[in-house]
């Protein structure tokens, strides 16, 4: 079970909707999202994350602060071969442990799409989820990255420029994740917060 940071995030129901337009994805009743703090514990993994997930990105910064979006995430177990690094990269404790897909519109938060997000092609998925052991003084720590876009997730591509959508997780239990995204073009455009609910909770 993964340890849940002081500051608390939850999913709740608020009357209207949150920012303007026409939207699939965003339902007339539209879940709130709260903003997490802090860092998450050493021990944190995301090996037990496989899953569906209802996701909720809120915009803060950038031209559509104050929008939000809710969509669905699929999580899988990427086979063991393909958890480590391209053959030629240094290994510095970084792990692609999972990959899915996703069908959140970010177009309305104003976020980039870089590729195919509802790809489940595990060597260019939609969702992909990078684990990365760093060296602190007092041990360890865990940085968790879910990139988004088949094209930003290519295996085997290098990408120094161009557009990129991220989320930066920094709280995790049992039922779910959040933390913070950013999405841009070279420099970034928009930014906000996110929240993760597994759908069976």
């Amino acid at each position: 079970m993964l340890a849940r940071l002081a500051g608390t995030w939850s999913l709740v129901v608020v009357a209207g909707v949150l920012g303007c337009g026409s939207n699939q994805n965003q339902a007339a009743a539209a879940p709130a999202c709260e903003a997490a703090e802090g860092d998450l514990p050493m021990d944190a993994t995301a090996q037990t994350w496989a899953g569906e997930y209802r996701l909720v990105m809120v915009a803060t910064l950038g031209d559509s602060a104050g929008r939000s979006v809710t969509g669905t995430m699929q999580l899988e177990v990427q086979s063991e071969e393909l958890q480590v690094p391209p053959m030629g990269s240094a290994d510095d404790g970084t792990r692609m442990l999972l990959y899915g897909s996703t069908d959140i519109d970010l177009r309305t938060i104003l976020a980039v799409e870089v590729g195919a997000l509802d790809s489940d092609d595990p060597l260019a998925p939609g969702v992909l989820v990078i684990e990365r052991a760093v060296e602190l003084d007092g041990g360890s720590s865990t940085e968790i990255t879910i990139r988004l876009g088949s094209e930003a997730n290519r295996r085997g591509v290098t990408r120094f420029d161009g557009g990129y959508t991220a989320l930066f997780v920094r709280q995790a239990s049992t039922g779910g994740f959040a933390g913070n995204w950013a999405s841009g073009v070279t420099g970034q455009l928009s930014s906000g917060h996110f929240c993760a609910s597994k759908a069976d909770h």
